[in-house]
């Protein structure tokens, strides 16, 4: 009798808790797993326009991040999707049975990343400011740099916040943040694998560049419907954001990257004006985007509709 009395299950054992230390440590691991496409190239800076010294590609010193004007999203990406990955986990933890996640866990989440991130930036930007040449154009370079490094710190403690709350609506925000990044992440983890047949490793991770940001936002949608006003706006918006942004991504890149030009600032901005035009009225991308939209959120919407009723018909049975 005893025997069986020790080896019964303790109903009145207390829930594993998710503490600001637990989270803290969540953060900072996914800080450092969101890095991971630049981590396996060997982590040489991108040469630089503005370098004082002529160097080699493989001479070029180790950053944490590849700053450079061609490599703007992909900088967003990897100080981003980490943070909004710990975030959702947060989110995933607290429907966990026997797992209690503290009012505190976010916060200790964002220390975690912020640690990281303090370590990242500082590496990279004082080596990118070690080897510019003493020009103004080099200090412009430089602040441009910073604020992309803060604009992706930014954007991914906001995305963490918003895939931890506790709304369906902040969830479908934070799935807007991490659908307009996700897409050039993975192709630049697929990029530095050098495997037989990396052809169509490539073209797999373009397809998914194209065609993961609207299903994921359309997932994001169907997931959390759209009876409240709230809702409704936030599907609006991530929607509205995944027509508008990656056409500015490319008008700001081709800019960036358009040498030539550099020194007309008026036929940089008309070149770069015609290319967001261009991009925004493609009607192809549009529509075929909003197709994947609509149908990702009607079948995760479905899905959860059977997923509930079958739930209540085993509640009611006798």
């Amino acid at each position: 009798m005893s025997a069986q009395v020790h080896d019964a299950p303790d109903a009145t054992r207390s829930p594993t808790a998710v503490g600001p230390l637990a989270a803290a440590g969540l953060g900072a691991a996914a800080a450092v797993l969101s890095l991971l496409p630049w981590l396996v190239t060997g982590m040489r800076l991108p040469l630089q326009n503005l370098w004082a010294v002529q160097t080699a590609p493989g001479d070029m010193p180790v950053s944490l991040l590849p700053l450079s004007q061609y490599d703007l999203v992909q900088v967003l990406g990897l100080l981003a999707l980490g943070p909004a990955a710990a975030g959702l986990v947060l989110r995933v933890l607290r429907h966990v049975p026997r797992v209690e996640v503290r009012p505190r866990a976010v916060l200790g989440a964002v220390q975690g990343v912020l640690v990281v991130h303090a370590v990242v930036a500082v590496q990279s930007l004082g080596v990118v400011a070690g080897g510019l040449t003493h020009r103004t154009a080099s200090q412009a370079y430089l602040a441009v740099m910073m604020a992309v490094v803060v604009t992706g710190v930014l954007l991914g403690l906001a995305a963490l916040a918003l895939l931890a709350a506790r709304a369906r609506a902040a969830l479908v925000l934070g799935t807007g943040v991490v659908a307009l990044l996700v897409g050039r992440w993975v192709y630049a983890l697929a990029a530095p694998v050098g495997l037989p047949g990396q052809d169509h490793l490539y073209g797999l991770a373009a397809w998914c560049g194209l065609w993961l940001p609207p299903a994921l936002v359309g997932a994001a949608v169907g997931w959390a419907g759209v009876r409240t006003v709230g809702r409704v706006g936030a599907a609006a918006v991530v929607v509205l954001a995944l027509w508008v942004v990656p056409p500015v991504v490319t008008a700001v890149e081709f800019v960036a990257g358009y040498r030539v030009a550099m020194r007309y600032p008026a036929e940089l901005a008309a070149a770069g004006t015609q290319v967001l035009q261009a991009a925004l009225g493609d009607p192809v991308r549009i529509g075929a985007q909003l197709v994947v939209v609509a149908a990702a959120a009607g079948v995760v919407a479905a899905g959860m509709a059977i997923v509930a009723h079958r739930a209540r018909g085993i509640r009611t049975a006798p």
